[in-house]
C-alpha cells in the first residue's frame, strides 16, 4: 500500500505485509528519521537515507534506527 504525497509516483513509503515499510528521504540518523516519518513503524522497516554528507540504509531494530554497514 503507498501513501500519497503529491509526488509522482505519488508515495512516500510502501508497506509489505506484517506492517513492514521501506520509506526514503534525507534523514541521516535515529533523530532525524524518527521527525521525518509519519508513525512508529514495525521493526524491520527500512529507510534509504538520500542525504549527499551521509547517505545509507537503515533498518528498525525495536525502537532505534541503525545504519547497516557493508565491508
Amino acid at each position: 500500500m503507498a501513501e500519497s504525497n503529491g509526488l509522482n509516483p505519488q508515495f512516500d513509503s510502501i508497506e509489505l505485509p506484517g506492517g513492514v515499510k521501506i520509506y526514503a528521504g534525507t534523514a541521516y540518523d535515529d533523530t532525524t528519521i524518527k521527525a521525518s516519518i509519519p508513525a512508529a513503524p514495525t521493526a524491520s522497516s527500512i529507510y534509504l537515507g538520500t542525504s549527499s554528507g551521509t547517505p545509507g540504509v537503515w533498518i528498525l531494530v525495536s525502537t532505534t534506527w541503525t545504519k547497516l554497514t557493508v565491508n
